[in-house]
Formats: structure tokens, C-alpha cells, sequence
């Protein structure tokens, strides 16, 4: 059957896992949204290394690649280490859908904590976290070396609690819901 979506000609999207090929399309993204980008050799060693301890997620948006999400994984938790959308496609719903289908991904893998920082002035950030139940639990002076801009610290906690599962399925199905694509999901 040919999903409403299809029908109507919507953009096609896919998430899939990062692979080392995705890396310039990664640090092209990553160049375009922060003033002070990951070193090419930190972004190039945590693609080489991807599985249980480092993941990262990609998203196209017919067939090009917009965005990226990447996290270290141990004993269950795990820290949400960049999040960037191309800056022509922010405010579409990719972010949240690629921050989605990370934590399912590691909800499945056992994880049962998730954190993260962002600055203090991403007030778009900071809302979009708090929407998908991420709560403020501390914060980082001058966390950030190129403004010394402090981070908020924001945690996502109690994953395999049927609540929990419950509330982002819920977010999952509100998300499809209010977009319009031609959504595959191969991770």
C-alpha cells in the first residue's frame, strides 16, 4: 500500500547509522553550524569507530544528506555529543526526528539515561529538549572555549520505564503526525 505521503509527492527522508563515507557531509554540515566545529580528527575518529560505544545518525532529505547525530554510549548511559541540521533545512522537523530515532535506538540497546549540553543563548535547542522530556540538571561555566559561553547541562532519565517508552512513542506518533515525508527509518 502507498502511504499518504507517497501519494502526494512529499520529500523523501531517510535515518540511517553514519558510516566513515558520510564524513565530509558531516563536516560540511558541521562547519556550517558552530562557530568553533570538532577538529577534522576527532570527527573522523569517532566515525572510525562506530558500535555499541559510538553512534551516529544521519539524515537525508532526498537523498542528501542535512543533518547528523552522534553519541558515546557506556554502561547505559549516554551522552549526546553533537546535533546539527544543515541551516536551509532547521525548523522542519528533522532534528527532533533524528533525536527521536537516536534515543530509540539506544532504548533498545539497554541504555537508561541520556545527557547532554547545549548553550545557553540555543534557546531553540533548549526548547526542542525540553519538549522531548529532557529536564535541566546543571550547568557548565564557560563550558563552551570559543565565546566561554556556559552550557546547559539537561538529562533525559528512567528509558526503559514503561512511562518513558510510552511518552516518546507518543512523541514519535505526534511527530508523524505533523510532517509530511516519505519517512524510512534503516538503522
Amino acid at each position: 500500500m502507498i502511504s499518504d505521503a507517497e501519494q502526494i509527492g512529499a520529500p523523501h527522508v531517510l535515518v540511517r547509522s553514519a558510516t566513515v563515507d558520510d564524513f565530509w557531509d558531516i563536516m560540511r554540515i558541521e562547519k556550517l553550524c558552530f562557530p568553533t566545529p570538532w577538529p577534522e580528527q576527532a570527527m573522523w575518529e569517532d566515525l572510525s569507530q562506530l558500535g555499541e560505544q559510538k553512534v551516529y545518525l544521519v539524515v537525508e532529505l532526498d537523498e542528501r544528506l542535512v543533518g547528523y547525530v552522534g553519541a558515546h554510549c557506556v554502561a547505559g548511559e549516554v551522552h549526546v555529543v553533537t546535533v546539527a541540521i544543515a541551516p536551509e533545512c532547521r525548523r522542519t522537523g528533522l532534528g527532533e526526528l533524528l533525536l527521536l530515532a537516536l534515543i530509540d535506538l539506544v532504548v533498545l540497546r539497554g541504555a537508561h539515561y541520556v545527557t547532554l549540553e547545549y548553550r545557553t543563548s540555543n534557546q531553540s535547542a533548549g526548547r526542542l529538549y525540553h519538549k522531548l522530556g529532557f529536564v535541566r540538571a546543571g550547568l557548565r561555566k564557560r563550558y563552551y572555549p570559543d565565546t566561554g559561553e556556559d552550557a546547559i547541562i539537561s538529562n533525559l532519565a528512567d528509558l526503559q520505564e514503561p512511562h518513558r517508552q510510552q511518552a516518546l512513542a507518543d512523541l514519535t506518533e505526534d511527530w508523524r503526525r505533523r510532517h509530511r515525508y516519505d519517512l524510512h527509518i534503516c538503522i
